[in-house]
């Protein structure tokens, strides 16, 4: 449920629905005005009264909050529903010697640029000091082979490079090679799918 709170699209219809219920009673206070009127019948002292003049700012103002409820209605409709907003990573764990492990994490996992993120962690968890990390990525059957990632170390066994290019959907390979030591080092695949 956080989704719709955090989008433009979840924030939206809160004016939409605050300004209804204005609306409404404004229009039953006009309502009740031209009840009055009717009642009465009088018909050449009514141009005279401070009730005419009620009315017409009661007709005006439910005309402007009318005229709202309407405009946000229509950028309601043009905006993008929550679950197309909200950015989710595509994310695996791949097992390495002893028990470590490498989590990768590419983020928005979308056709264009992605962060692309990964981790050798021990087995409880904690981050594993390696001597490099290098990685490509390739859509195997397509034309895209062999994209260079390039990493930034952010601390021991943390590895990040942004705007990585995956231009189109599909079912990404990230080829990774982590050195442990100098004569230590494993190359695995990781596969993470692009919508």
């Amino acid at each position: 449920m956080a989704a719709p709170g955090g989008t433009g699209a979840g924030e939206l219809p809160l004016p939409d629905r605050d300004l209804t219920v204005p609306a409404l009673l404004l229009g039953n206070s006009s309502r009740t005005w031209v009840h009055r009127l009717r009642v009465t019948g009088e018909r050449s002292a009514v141009a005279s009264t401070p009730v005419l003049t009620m009315l017409r700012r009661s007709v005006l103002t439910e005309l402007v909050v009318a005229a709202t409820v309407l405009g946000v209605t229509a950028v309601l409709v043009n905006a993008a529903p929550a679950r197309s907003t909200v950015i989710r990573a595509a994310d695996s764990t791949i097992a390495l010697s002893g028990g470590n492990q490498l989590r990768v994490a590419v983020t928005p996992a979308r056709p264009g640029a992605n962060t692309v993120r990964f981790s050798v962690l021990a087995p409880h968890g904690e981050p594993v000091d390696t001597r490099s990390v290098t990685a490509f990525a390739e859509l195997p059957g397509s034309r895209y082979d062999r994209l260079p990632v390039t990493l930034s170390r952010l601390g021991p066994g943390d590895y990040q490079a942004v705007r990585v290019a995956l231009p189109v959907a599909g079912a990404w390979h990230l080829i990774v090679t982590v050195r442990l030591s100098e004569f230590d080092a494993y190359t695995v695949h990781a596969s993470v799918t692009l919508r």
